[in-house]
């Protein structure tokens, strides 16, 4: 440990549960208590006065003001130059999310021993000086990642979700390889995800190997993460699922959260894959998504399973321009129509045509079946508009170039006005 004192901002709400806390502290040798705030409003005076090592969060405090501005610490916290660390009585998981997301890399639930706290905080700081020696961060670049995080959600199974998130990851690698950007796709499915074999890869490094390399639940830096990145031939980077399903428990919510932050920080776009429940781990992953994309198909178990999923989302505080619905099987006639669904639940932003015989296909050869860009094919034509919609305005005018050079024999809606002549 260094021989300087390690500076700690105690941030306290409830003082008979962190009485003992401050005891503790000032037994730790080489730790020195520079300041206790009591009020948000004194936060940040406090700290610019300190200039802390680490700050030691009550989650019992509920000010948005708290968490803003833990929130504008993230370069000090990234640099390695700051650490955060959650305490509580209880594990409301709500609040702990929330600490996270701001930052926090560890949590400690009180009452605890002389060895916790000693080891919690020694820990962070050791972390925090192998980082600021650590050369880079972020990869060489001469631009900032757009780091837009799209997820692909639904609550019901076989609706075509995970084939979704490997054509729209695949379509997006293949159209930006050639304009700097980068792309990434995330098997969020731990224990059963099938994105390895949708796109014939070998699982030798899966996240549940890069959560072995963390250890405890630390800031990651990118040189680090990217040895657990799978490359694909279209140039999409892939974190794949453990081997094992019981791999699964050890990729705890405080270990993804640092994964999605890294990979936020130095990719493009992260496509992710989820199970077809709410869990944890997907908190944890919309807590970081840009654009949540809820799949439904015409189905009725599918529509009541929507409305629950929307009804869900909202308690979840999620804000509803967040969240677009995509509509798949889109043209088969299913007794449901378009039009009903629009009308009582919400817009659709895409529509992805039936096309069962090409999608089976796809899956049993590992090969997603927009790689050839066959822009006549109303399923793969599809896609490149979902796609597109995604993008960011900037990649937007990419996607309508690049396109003008691939040979395109009909789009989507020539295939949707035929059908409605039969």
């Amino acid at each position: 440990m260094s021989a300087k004192n390690i500076k700690i901002l105690l941030l306290e709400k409830d003082s008979g549960l962190l009485g003992p806390l401050e005891a503790q502290l000032k037994e730790i040798t080489g730790v020195e208590m520079c300041a206790k705030v009591l009020k948000p409003e004194e936060l940040a005076d406090q700290y610019k006065k300190t200039l802390p090592d680490i700050i030691l969060l009550d989650i019992g405090f509920e000010e948005d003001s708290v968490y803003t501005f833990l929130a504008s610490l993230e370069p000090q916290v990234a640099s390695g130059h700051l650490s955060l660390i959650a305490m509580a009585g209880s594990s409301d998981m709500n609040r702990i999310r929330r600490a996270m997301k701001s930052g926090c890399v560890d949590f400690l639930m009180l009452p605890v021993t002389n060895e916790e706290v000693s080891n919690a905080v020694i820990s962070a700081y050791e972390k925090n000086q192998a980082l600021l020696k650590s050369s880079a961060v972020l990869p060489n670049s001469l631009r900032t990642p757009t780091g837009k995080i799209v997820t692909i959600f639904s609550t019901k199974g076989g609706v075509g979700k995970s084939t979704i998130a490997v054509n729209l990851a695949v379509m997006l690698a293949a159209f930006l390889k050639d304009s700097g950007r980068s792309v990434a796709l995330l098997d969020g499915n731990f224990q059963f995800g099938d994105i390895g074999f949708m796109l014939n890869l070998k699982p030798e490094k899966t996240i549940h190997d890069l959560v072995r390399e963390m250890g405890e639940p630390a800031p990651l830096s990118f040189e680090v993460m990217k040895n657990f990145m799978t490359k694909h031939p279209s140039g999409l980077e892939v974190m794949l699922a453990p081997s094992k399903p019981q791999f699964a428990e050890e990729v705890t919510m405080l270990h993804l959260g640092y994964i999605m932050e890294c990979l936020k920080k130095n990719y493009d776009y992260v496509v992710v894959d989820t199970i077809h429940h709410i869990n944890d781990t997907d908190l944890t992953i919309f807590d970081w998504t840009s654009s949540l994309f809820v799949i439904a198909t015409l189905e009725v178990t599918t529509i009541k399973n929507l409305v629950l999923t929307l009804e869900i989302l909202k308690d979840l505080q999620i804000p509803r321009d967040k969240i677009s619905l995509i509509l798949n099987r889109a043209y088969q006639k299913m007794g449901v129509e378009c039009s009903t669904v629009e009308e009582k639940l919400m817009k659709i932003s895409c529509m992805i045509p039936s096309d069962g015989e090409r999608v089976v296909a796809s899956l049993n050869s590992g090969t997603p079946f927009v790689i050839d860009m066959q822009m006549d094919i109303p399923i793969v034509k599809s896609f490149h508009e979902l796609a597109s919609f995604v993008a960011t305005d900037e990649d937007k005018n990419y996607f309508s170039k690049t396109l003008e050079a691939l040979p395109v024999k009909g789009n989507v809606l020539d295939f949707f006005k035929k059908f409605m002549k039969k």
